[in-house]
């Protein structure tokens, strides 16, 4: 019996390895010697309507003249395809100066035309100049504009031309990280207009990310493949320095206290959470938990930290000051995540093996409410506004909204795909949902319940936070 539920635990664990919080062997390793270069395309003018065309390949120009292809990502280009800003290439890149970028066709088509023959295209390739310098372990962000009168010469004669700058940098207090697994990066972009400003190469298998966007600009987050934490400078977007960690901790997910001093580290290999001076970037204290930390979440207040043990039935309250475990919250089976209410005296957690919702109260340390909500929940946000609550289930293609009163879902908003992680900007009332089937993050109003902008991001993206976030 003992041996039977160890397995179910097991097999519940391999069931997390979709999200950042899992350890696993990345098929793509991280920038070494390599740079790389992330072409992003402008949605497409509505005046190119009637035309669609497609693309064969594309490389970036080194300065000898010798073409390096890079991988395409999006190949056949209109207006509906393009309706956005879309990542149309990306690759890993030699160090050293370029001169632009060579697009080759495969065909052009003008939809409605009598004859599609009508249009000729250029079987030529297309060299486009923007000069630009590929450091190691360093990437580029370029912007592309198609030029649509430019390419259309007399209505038949069609030769793609595209303006490229370098991606424009938003103001600081405008910035966005996406956490990309899979590809071993950072997405950094504007969440007012959804453009992707830079990417920030990291070592294998990041994860979770805090950001102390005001005191000191630096962003930290947890490289589980090589059992460290990473320091960003968010001004200039670039890994600085390096926490290590002991081999085998597997670093998960990290929360940084309010006034930036001291960084929480929860290790998912080793049971244990690191406190560690954000300033010197020593580690002060070492925490042993039961099995399975998945997740941390501190009070509003800072001086408290709450780890979701998933191999257990408990949640470990933290003592910051005295860097402690203060206590152990009975839950449900498997406890995933949690939010706080505005107030900060409700705590809202789900579960991975149980369909209950628990309302706690983190004064008492009590379950004060426990809601029927079904299985299968793996993302939770709480609108700091009007205290909604937002849960995704695996699979579900929608995000339903709860009454904080009654615990019910009155709404949902919908998501068209899988949610495995979703945050709520305060300072611009919308959601943003990690969406990693797609590759995309999605940003929605939540006043008018719409989408402001989908963005396309890295290999399996899994954790977002932006400026200003509660």
């Amino acid at each position: 019996m003992i041996c039977s539920r160890g397995i179910f635990v097991a097999l519940g664990l391999l069931m997390l390895l979709a999200g950042c919080t899992a350890a696993r062997i990345q098929a793509r390793p991280p920038l070494e010697e390599q740079g790389a270069a992330y072409l992003y395309l402008q949605a497409i003018p509505a005046g190119a309507a009637r035309l669609s065309f497609t693309l064969d390949r594309i490389a970036a120009i080194r300065e000898t003249g010798e073409e390096i292809p890079l991988t395409l990502r999006l190949s056949e280009l209109s207006v509906r395809t393009v309706s956005r800003e879309r990542l149309l290439a990306e690759g890993e890149l030699p160090p050293g100066r370029y001169n632009g970028i060579a697009l080759k066709l495969k065909d052009a088509v003008l939809v409605g035309a009598k004859d599609n023959a009508a249009i000729q295209w250029t079987a030529e390739p297309v060299r486009v100049s923007i000069p630009f310098v590929v450091t190691r372990k360093k990437a580029d962000v370029l912007s592309l504009s198609f030029l649509h009168e430019e390419s259309l010469v007399g209505g038949v004669l069609f030769t793609p031309r595209f303006k490229i700058v370098p991606a424009p940098k938003p103001p600081r207090g405008l910035l966005g990280y996406v956490v990309n697994r899979g590809s071993n990066t950072v997405t950094v972009f504007d969440k007012m207009s959804g453009r992707v400003s830079d990417v920030i190469p990291t070592g294998a298998a990041p994860g979770g990310m805090a950001i102390d966007s005001i005191l000191r600009n630096r962003g930290y987050v947890t490289v589980s493949g090589e059992d460290a934490v990473e320091v960003i400078d968010l001004l200039q977007g670039e890994v600085i320095d390096r926490i290590r960690l002991t081999m085998g901790d597997q670093p998960v997910e990290a929360a940084l206290t309010p006034d930036g001093n001291t960084l929480l580290i929860v290790n998912a290999g080793s049971n244990t959470v690191s406190l560690i001076d954000a300033v010197s970037r020593d580690e002060r204290v070492r925490l042993s938990l039961p099995n399975g930390p998945r997740s941390i979440l501190l009070d509003p207040t800072g001086r408290r930290a709450y780890v979701f043990n998933t191999m257990g039935s408990g949640i470990s309250v933290i003592d910051v000051a005295t860097r402690t475990v203060a206590a152990t919250i009975p839950t449900e089976s498997a406890p995933l995540r949690g939010q706080f209410n505005r107030q900060g005296d409700r705590l809202y957690v789900i579960h991975q093996w149980s369909p209950y919702l628990l309302a706690i109260d983190p004064f008492t340390l009590s379950v004060v409410r426990k809601q029927y909500v079904g299985m299968g929940f793996q993302a939770l946000s709480v609108d700091p506004t009007f205290n909604r609550i937002y849960m995704a289930r695996r699979g579900g293609p929608d995000v339903e909204v709860l009454d904080p009163f009654t615990l019910v879902a009155v709404h949902y908003l919908g998501a068209g795909g899988d949610v495995v992680f979703m945050t709520v900007d305060g300072q611009e009332k919308t959601m943003l949902m990690v969406m990693p089937g797609k590759g995309t993050l999605r940003i929605v109003d939540l006043i008018r319940g719409s989408e402001r902008a989908e963005i396309d991001v890295g290999e399996e993206p899994c954790w977002v936070t932006v400026t200003g976030e509660r």
